[in-house]
């Protein structure tokens, strides 16, 4: 017994290590537990109202299925602690995306577990937390984000149902998972190319996979055309508009976009991407210099497959941010997609996109390079010096605050205990419930 509580300790001591750092951050949502984002007036409404068939229940274009079956599950549970159950399976998803850098499987990406620890380590300070982290209404981006993580695994890597299940179920709760396919394809491509062991059996799962992705895909997209009015009025304002999106974007706010994120954000942190946004020029001649520097550390380190499965997945993120562009209204003319001349605009939960994968390539690509070039005692030193410089530049970003403040224990406990009344006495009737300075109203049937 005691062998077996060691050996699944030693299994998950980094997804252990990361919920608990993960719980810490977020202290002060415990202390004013409340709703964020679509939270309250959906996910906990849609599981009251409408109980296990909210899980089929399509919102702003797609599914919602796995966190709806959370949701449904916590209020099963307890309504008293419903926020605090919600915010720790939330967190438990994100700390699984940090434990997927540090398994083995990964090493042939990161080579080493210091380079894997300070990976993930650095993804605690990335902007936008407050609107991603510990909430289901923006859980698709960290399903995303695992799905990636999973497909960086070594080419070796046999995957297992649970992995099948997972994308199934990200698939289902997220509109993005269709722009992983380059990345799927290209391992199936080099699979085939380098003939691995066991490699038909590989490309069977991949294909699994594949398919998955495509079933996925065919769902969010008829939930979209059918529940968001028609595909081509999505955005600003119909096909002319999204013509006009595409001359205006590229190529220097694709470039701005690009830059800040690839570069600027990893390398430098928030404050000083910040003032270099302030001059434009500035970000368009550091992000070309910086690719070109890049490319050079690249070219003196090229490893055909890690490259090409790192290179597929920035590519795949830089679908996903082309995508965001055409289907979310309000998002063309701003900060978001382009320069960051806001220091809000660090809160977005966009600036997550491509920004995690962009940290694995700098650290694992410059180590790589500085490894060959130097001793490593020298390259460790230099890598650490670039990580605690962006975890001071981004140290306001490591504790996530409530979207609001004004949610509190007493509150939610008076709302919790009227659910409950209903509940109990089999009565039918309605609950006016806080999110913030917003009020909505579920309605309870027995």
């Amino acid at each position: 017994m005691v062998k077996s509580i060691t050996t699944l300790f030693d299994k998950y001591k980094f997804f252990i290590f990361f919920f608990l750092i993960i719980i810490f951050k977020q202290h002060i949502r415990f202390s004013q537990p409340g709703f964020w984002g679509e939270d309250g007036y959906m996910f906990l409404k849609n599981s009251i109202e409408h109980g296990f068939s909210s899980i089929i229940l399509p919102y702003s274009g797609y599914f919602q299925v796995l966190p709806q079956i959370l949701s449904y599950f916590s209020y099963k549970i307890t309504i008293e602690y419903y926020p605090y159950i919600t915010l720790i399976e939330c967190s438990a998803l994100f700390s699984f995306a940090l434990h997927i850098i540090m398994k083995n499987e990964f090493l042939w990406i990161t080579q080493n577990k210091i380079i894997s620890l300070i990976i993930s380590i650095s993804f605690l300070f990335l902007p936008g937390q407050t609107d991603f982290l510990g909430n289901f209404a923006n859980l698709h981006s960290v399903l995303f984000l695992c799905c990636v993580l999973l497909l960086f695994y070594d080419l070796n890597k046999k995957y297992s149902l649970r992995h099948f299940l997972f994308f199934l179920f990200a698939g289902l709760s997220a509109g993005e998972l269709c722009t992983i396919l380059p990345l799927l394809m290209i391992r199936i491509y080099l699979i085939k190319k380098q003939h691995l062991i066991d490699f038909k059996n590989k490309i069977k799962q991949h294909l699994i996979l594949l398919n998955i992705v495509i079933f996925s895909t065919l769902i969010n997209s008829y939930a979209y055309i059918t529940n968001s009015h028609d595909v081509w009025t999505q955005g600003e304002a119909g096909l002319e508009a999204k013509i006009e999106f595409v001359r205006q974007f590229f190529p220097n706010r694709f470039l701005y976009s690009i830059f800040n994120r690839m570069f600027l954000i990893p390398i430098f942190g928030d404050q000083y991407t910040f003032y270099l946004n302030q001059v434009w020029q500035t970000v368009l001649w550091l992000g070309f210099a910086f690719t070109v520097l890049f490319s050079y550390f690249v070219y003196k380190t090229w490893s055909k497959n890690q490259y090409l499965i790192i290179f597929s997945g920035i590519f795949t993120y830089i679908i996903l941010i082309l995508m965001t562009c055409l289907v979310r209204k309000g998002t063309w003319n701003t900060g978001w997609f382009g320069l960051i001349n806001e220091p809000s605009l660090f809160n977005s939960r966009y600036l997550f996109l491509l920004i995690p994968v962009s940290i694995i390539s700098i650290y694992t690509i410059l180590f790589r390079f500085l490894n060959k070039k130097l001793q490593s005692k020298y390259a460790y030193a230099i890598i650490f010096i670039l990580f605690l410089n962006f975890i001071f530049q981004n140290r306001y970003n490591f504790f996530t605050l409530p979207f609001d403040n004004n949610s509190s224990i007493e509150l939610w406990n008076n709302t919790a205990k009227e659910i409950k009344y209903y509940q109990e006495t089999k009565t039918t009737g309605q609950v006016q419930v806080s999110q913030g300075k917003s009020k909505f109203v579920i309605v309870i049937k027995n």
